[in-house]
């Protein structure tokens, strides 16, 4: 569920409702400590709601952070604000069966929100938490591909080929705005061309000779 463009779920509910309970029983703790009375069990229990906070609260904030990064690639791609990206939820996309599938990123041609698998989210969150991030991984390089991928069909492209070559040749720019070595971003590129997108499904693969010739017949027309 999306409110107000932040995808709440159910851990956010648990967040929301741990931090009224810390704030509460902080009021009390300090009511109590004015009146010198009965302040040692509201600081054990301060203590107590304090520690699931932090967890849940790491989580939280680490689904929100890449699903704001990733939001904002796809933003810049489709040319609309009222996209979005998240990674998929443990119990809130249970009921998602793409993510059942070998799929690593899927959404609907055309629509507002893309969906990013496990292992997406987790090499992404990797970059974005890199001392180094003009540099990323093969891994990394990949998960922001998926990103775009997925941002291209949420601008209605519908062939996944059609997709592949899009997201190709814009993934440059969109590296090097994110930061990325110029170099690195296009010997990626090139490795994703010529070893990547011909291992996978039928539908993927790309006549980069044939695309080539296509955009050299249009530049002299």
């Amino acid at each position: 569920m999306v409110i107000a463009g932040i995808d709440v779920g159910i851990l956010t509910v648990v967040c929301v409702l741990l931090l009224v309970a810390v704030i509460l029983t902080t009021i009390k703790l300090i009511v109590r400590l004015t009146k010198k009375k009965d302040w040692q069990f509201h600081i054990i229990a301060l203590v107590v709601l304090l520690i699931p906070l932090g967890i849940a609260g790491f989580f939280e904030g680490k689904q929100q952070y890449i699903n704001y990064v990733a939001s904002d690639i796809t933003r810049e791609v489709v040319g609309r604000n009222n996209v979005s990206a998240k990674c998929v939820r443990n119990i809130g996309d249970a009921l998602d069966i793409n993510q059942y599938s070998r799929a690593v990123g899927w959404a609907q041609v055309g629509g507002q929100q893309s969906k990013l698998d496990r292992t997406t989210c987790k090499y992404f969150y990797e970059w974005l938490l890199s001392k180094d991030r003009t540099h990323p991984t093969d891994q990394q390089f990949y998960a922001i591909h998926v990103i775009i991928h997925e941002a291209i069909h949420l601008s209605g492209e519908d062939s996944e080929s059609e997709t592949e070559y899009k997201t190709v040749e814009i993934f440059e720019k969109i590296a090097i705005n994110l930061g990325i070595n110029r170099t690195e971003a296009k010997r990626y590129n090139e490795y994703y061309k010529t070893d990547i997108n011909p291992r996978l499904p039928e539908q993927y693969h790309v006549d980069w000779a044939g695309k080539e010739a296509e955009k050299i017949t249009e530049e002299s027309d």
